[in-house]
């Protein structure tokens, strides 16, 4: 994998890097800052150190996925960074269905399935230089292989072509700087409500595990404007929820 490999998203007004290897794509921008009022994209198909939530360690085996971070200049306005993971997943559940007509959709708060297991999934930061959006998406993983039980490849419910990483990059990124165009113009509402629409963690039953391993049982029920989760629990109360782990508890209702 090179530069020649993505002439689509060469076409774009970024700073693009592709790697042969790298341990991470998001620690690749976060120590190679460039011209900070730029957007920067690293991408590969041989990430050894990647992370995930709540600091987990995430590779894949080499050419099996495809790894690729973009930061996008510092902005002032912060109001909308929590939500911005959840977005992020928004923007790959559309670029994947463009692309490859297959149906996908949000798993709060980072993952994006495919018939009902994960895909793809998204890891955030902010930075002295910008946010930086990172993007995990299987793409050729042997069935065999797959890292857990709960996970799918691309390749397994459609061909994946010589030019699919190109066009993944590309619609990724370029959705990514159309959507902090639109909420520097305060679409942040409009946006989570879209995103709401393509989560399909809304009705189910789910547990949710808390950073301290405690843990709840209700019915998601919506999205809140910051990102958050908002939960009708077993008890009759209700609540939201910033951050956690969340598992489905019966089987997948798909949102049509």
């Amino acid at each position: 994998m090179d530069r020649s490999d993505f002439p689509r998203t060469g076409s774009i007004d970024c700073d693009l890097t592709v790697l042969i290897d790298v341990d991470s794509t998001n620690s690749y921008l976060r120590n190679h800052t460039g011209d900070p009022h730029r957007v920067a994209v690293a991408v590969t198909d041989n990430q050894t150190s990647g992370r995930g939530r709540q600091g987990r360690v995430w590779s894949q085996p080499a050419g099996s996925g495809l790894a690729m971070s973009i930061r996008l200049p510092d902005s002032h306005n912060t109001t909308w960074l929590s939500a911005f993971p959840l977005l992020v997943g928004g923007v790959v559940v559309d670029v994947i269905g463009r692309e490859t007509g297959l149906v996908a959709s949000v798993k709060w708060p980072n993952d994006v399935w495919v018939s009902g297991k994960k895909v793809a999934g998204v890891l955030c930061e902010v930075t002295d230089a910008g946010v930086i959006a990172g993007i995990g998406i299987n793409l050729r993983y042997p069935e065999e292989s797959l890292p857990t039980p709960q996970s799918t490849s691309l390749h397994l419910h459609t061909e994946v072509g010589q030019s699919l990483p190109d066009r993944l990059v590309h619609g990724v990124v370029t959705g990514l700087i159309d959507a902090v165009d639109q909420l520097g113009q305060g679409a942040l509402p409009t946006l989570v409500r879209q995103v709401a629409e393509k989560t399909v963690t809304i009705g189910q039953s789910v547990r949710v595990e808390f950073p301290d391993r405690s843990y709840r049982e209700g019915t998601a029920t919506g999205i809140g404007r910051d990102g958050s989760l908002e939960l009708l629990w077993t008890d009759g109360t209700t609540g939201v929820v910033i951050a956690g782990d969340v598992w489905h508890l019966t089987p997948l209702i798909e949102r049509p």
